[in-house]
């Protein structure tokens, strides 16, 4: 489905003064990817890595059209990407990996540039990996690039970093729910305990996140020690103004903070990866997953160090920056395609027959439907959906009074307990155009 291409542009990049000459950012391109209309696509696939010995000490993707111009989210959205080195033992995440991640962005658009002195190692003979997935807001069909620099310093004067991905939900696809309904201000976290495998310093810390988070942070029981920190785009922004709006925006940047002193660590320590979001309304399928990068050497001497003097926060501009540390509400919609195959919103009752039931009920996935389309369940009934279709789907609240989504499944069954009165709408996330549900869930049990 996609090819890879690769336009080398070699340019001196003055990082360290001994070793100016030996570093060079190298352009590369991966695609193009052909998606058509409003449809959401996923990959995992090799893509073209530096070939040399070295350190990569900076690196930052971006979709791009063929003249290599930058895609605006409102058009085609990235929303997310990794790369992995091949056959390299990964680390830091729920299961063990047969690849290691060593970079990541998303709708967050996060350039990472490790501190002077430090750089993942890459070899000449490294092969890698490309995590994608890409969303098309627009109904006509799009042709992009995900292109990517990578600076890369041949000096052998670096200490070299381990990366580390983190992720608070260990469920299928990484993902979970935040149910909403809070009162104004409120907030809800998911945290994991992460053991720190090698005694060294800490010197990068980055996230992903989706829409409604707050911030990712790693804490001890001394406090918290770093924090990748969400900001949201002003009320003008273009993401914020789709329609149908399929898909709730991530904050338009989550910080990179790096430290070239460290925040010192042991092997043993156990760390706190909390994810905050508001809890003001439901989010549904959210992520929170850090990225460290752990210099391996000396660690922490005393029970509580003290925070490092260097700390930095890093972002690139973006619409409206600096942004809002509060996120908007943008609710997804259901929609359906008019007589020129533009998507509508509905804002009103799904078409079919209700069903109405009892107590529990079953929906099959297949066909690219859910069935029954329109459902009334008691409140406190359990609702399962069976997916038996060639083609992987889920069920995501887009809107309603509490979220819930399954991962990703072609075989299988996902159910949840609806407790709370009220109209649940909710889609694939995958088909948001083409596959859609109301359930009336009646009060009084």
């Amino acid at each position: 489905m996609t090819r890879v291409t690769a336009a080398l542009a070699a340019a001196a990049v003055c990082l360290l003064a001994p070793a100016a000459a030996r570093a060079k950012t190298l352009t590369f391109r991966f695609g193009p990817v052909s998606l058509n209309g409003y449809a959401t696509e996923i990959g995992n696939d090799m893509t073209r890595a530096p070939r040399v010995d070295g350190f990569v000490t900076a690196m930052h993707a971006q979709l791009v059209d063929r003249a290599g111009r930058p895609v605006p989210q409102q058009r085609v959205m990235l929303h997310h990407v990794f790369f992995m080195t091949d056959g390299r033992a990964g680390h830091g995440d729920c299961s063990p990996a047969g690849s290691e991640t060593f970079y990541g962005t998303g709708e967050e658009d996060q350039k990472i540039v490790l501190p002077r002195g430090y750089g993942y190692p890459v070899r000449k003979q490294d092969r890698w990996r490309v995590g994608w997935m890409f969303m098309n807001h627009r109904h006509s069909h799009a042709r992009v690039y995900l292109q990517y620099r990578v600076t890369v310093d041949t000096s052998r004067a670096l200490t070299p970093v381990t990366p580390y991905w983190i992720s608070v939900s260990c469920a299928g696809s990484k993902i979970y729910s935040v149910p909403g309904g809070g009162a104004a201000g409120t907030t809800y976290a998911k945290a994991r305990t992460w053991t720190v495998p090698e005694t060294g310093r800490i010197v990068a810390g980055a996230a992903h996140a989706h829409g409604g988070a707050l911030k990712v942070a790693a804490s001890n029981a001394c406090g918290e020690l770093l924090a990748s920190t969400a900001r949201y785009g002003t009320a003008d922004d273009p993401i914020y103004h789709l329609s149908p709006v399929l898909h709730e925006p991530a904050p338009r940047s989550m910080s990179v903070v790096t430290s070239r002193h460290g925040w010192p660590v042991r092997r043993g320590d156990r760390l706190e990866v909390v994810s905050t979001y508001s809890d003001e309304h439901p989010h549904s399928a959210v992520m929170g997953i850090l990225h460290l990068y752990i210099a391996k050497g000396r660690g922490r001497t005393h029970r509580c160090p003290a925070q490092p003097h260097d700390v930095r926060e890093h972002r690139l501009r973006f619409p409206g920056a600096p942004g809002r540390t509060q996120p908007p509400k943008v609710t997804p919609q259901l929609s359906t395609l008019d007589g020129y195959g533009v998507a509508q919103p509905l804002l009103g009752p799904l078409s079919g027959p209700l069903t109405t039931l009892a107590g529990n009920a079953t929906v099959q996935v297949r066909n690219v439907a859910f069935s029954p389309r329109r459902l009334s369940v008691p409140a406190g009934a359990v609702v399962r959906w069976r997916f038996r279709d060639p083609i992987r789907h889920d069920v995501t609240l887009a809107a309603g009074p509490r979220a819930f989504a399954s991962p990703y499944l072609e075989r299988g069954t996902y159910r949840t307990k609806l407790a709370v009165p009220g109209e649940y709408r909710i889609f694939c996330s995958l088909h948001p155009v083409t596959m859609s549900q109301t359930i009336d869930v009646r009060p009084g049990g």
